[in-house]
């Protein structure tokens, strides 16, 4: 189990992108069309900002000389844990309180779809040739 932070940080500086730029664009939408909670538009992004943590740990597997699994998790765990505090603060805020069980929820998924990205890297890594 070998820790490559370039390839951790190759795959968080991808997963942040997506997920920041996707909060910006949102939030630009909102502010033009005032947008609702359940609105499809949103969750259309709300998607776009998860595939972001399969892109980003996959880039980080992908990249790791060893261990994809272990990269490509830790890389989503730090920007999972970047996204979920400026959400908490964004909350407070704002006034509004903070969800626990979605948190939890998002976490759980966020590592799912991190363990998804890192599993196509173990493929690839495994048809180049990479242990």
């Amino acid at each position: 189990m070998a820790l490559s932070w370039p390839a951790v940080r190759a795959g968080a500086l991808v997963a942040l992108a997506f997920t920041v730029g996707t909060a910006v664009v949102v939030e630009v939408l909102d502010a033009l069309a005032d947008l609702d909670e359940g609105d499809p538009v949103a969750a259309v992004f709300y998607l776009l900002a998860m595939l972001g943590f399969v892109v980003g740990s996959y880039i980080a597997g992908r990249r790791a000389p060893t261990s994809p699994f272990v990269n490509g998790w830790v890389a989503m765990v730090g920007v999972y844990a970047l996204v979920a505090i400026f959400a908490m603060v964004r909350r407070l805020v704002g006034g509004s309180d903070i969800e626990p069980l979605a948190l939890v929820v998002n976490a759980f998924g966020a590592s799912l779809l991190a363990l998804l990205g890192a599993l196509i890297a173990a493929g690839r890594n495994a048809h180049a040739g990479q242990p």
